[in-house]
């Protein structure tokens, strides 16, 4: 069997969709919902092959930039008005 994909979900998701992520995916959630810093999220980069962001993330050019990354998508969870 193929090797789930790892994705890290950065701050607090409703409950039924974290639930969701953990049965499909080697999902590591952020349970302190503390915002990651610049330096957590570039290692993160290379830790994982999805992101799993909010509103509140601060995704720099830096990070986007990373060298030899894992991570091949950030996904952005939000409401818009």
């Amino acid at each position: 069997m193929p090797e789930r994909p790892r994705v890290l979900v950065t701050r607090k998701w409703p409950d039924r969709i974290e639930a969701l992520m953990a049965e499909r995916y080697d999902a590591t959630f952020n349970l302190s919902d503390i915002p990651f810093g610049q330096e957590e999220l570039v290692a993160a980069m290379h830790g994982y092959d999805a992101i799993c962001t909010t509103i509140t993330d601060r995704i720099s050019a830096d990070i986007l930039s990373v060298e030899n990354r894992r991570t091949q998508i950030i996904a952005n969870f939000g409401a818009g008005f």
